[in-house]
């Protein structure tokens, strides 16, 4: 235990050590500041020289604020009105000074509650509640960081699915939209896709009766006969 000091009561043998005791001397608490530190060769500033910060406690300048997020998991599936209750482990020191946000990119289908924050083990635990079928993603964001969680829906959500959000095609002119559409393919009567797109609509060159195809982003299809002059 030479030219050790410890911060937190000791036990050497079944003896109990004071906080600052070393070699049966005892250091008053006051004492460790930073002359002190400085005494033991610790350098204070930013560089790989110096690379103490002054604290009660002197940290490492590169490991200051958050460092990384982690969910305990990263896929959840979740049925309607269930729950789970989850953590996000943030790593770095004084995560509780760069507090972690959590949202939803879907509210209306997954809903996060009861976020709180644990000082000694620098995590937070939050529950996900499905509120209606979709898909839902949960981004944690702390500094300038970010971790995701994707909330899936349970296998038979697609046949609800297709009934509550049935797609509608319609074409105008030569645009064939769908709304909540992912994606909307037309084939001629060959079968010959003339137009595609990423998106709830898309422009038509071709002419004549065609068939238009719309999927969601749940795997539902809209099949339709469409004429564009």
């Amino acid at each position: 235990m030479k030219n050790n000091y410890a911060f937190n009561t000791l036990s050497l043998h079944g003896v109990e050590a004071g906080e600052t005791t070393v070699e049966g001397l005892d250091v008053d608490d006051k004492a460790t500041d930073k002359a002190f530190f400085e005494g033991l060769g610790f350098v204070y500033g930013t560089t790989a020289d110096a690379p103490w910060v002054d604290f009660m406690m002197p940290y490492l300048y590169f490991m200051e604020g958050v460092k990384s997020i982690a969910f305990s998991q990263t896929t959840v599936c979740l049925d309607l009105n269930e729950s789970i209750n989850m953590s996000a482990k943030v790593y770095g020191l004084f995560s509780a000074d760069n507090p972690a946000t959590f949202t939803s990119n879907n509210p209306e289908a997954v809903e996060i509650s009861n976020v709180t924050y644990d000082d000694f083990d620098e995590s937070y635990t939050f529950t996900i509640t499905r509120k209606a079928y979709g898909e839902a993603v949960i981004t944690a964001t702390a500094g300038n960081l970010t971790a995701t969680c994707t909330v899936i829906n349970p296998a038979g959500a697609v046949s609800i699915l297709k009934a509550d959000n049935a797609l509608r095609i319609v074409c105008s002119g030569n645009v064939v939209k769908a709304q909540g559409a992912r994606s909307i393919n037309v084939y001629n009567m060959q079968g010959v896709l003339v137009a595609n797109a990423q998106a709830e609509e898309v422009t038509v060159d071709a002419h004549g009766l065609l068939m238009a195809v719309a999927t969601d982003a749940y795997g539902n299809r809209k099949v339709a006969k469409i004429f564009v002059r």
